[in-house]
């Protein structure tokens, strides 16, 4: 998200966002350590983009799995 952010490409930032929702509650809330010792966070606005995203995507994979449990 931060690179995108940066790049000013804000038609990546949905592939960002999805890609910080695979991550762990840890890493999306502490960020991690670059190779070079500096230390990599999103913003506490992106944060919230980031949780909230993962939030819709369990609600929605939830929807999903009762709709084709209640099919079969």
């Amino acid at each position: 998200v931060n690179l995108f952010r940066i790049l000013d490409k804000p038609e990546m930032l949905a592939t960002a966002v999805y890609a910080c929702c695979r991550l762990s509650p840890d890493n999306l809330v502490n960020g991690f350590e670059r190779a070079d010792g500096t230390s990599e966070t999103l913003s506490p606005a992106d944060l919230v983009l980031c949780l909230k995203a993962q939030r819709g995507l369990l609600r929605k994979d939830s929807l999903d799995s009762f709709s084709n449990s209640s099919t079969q």
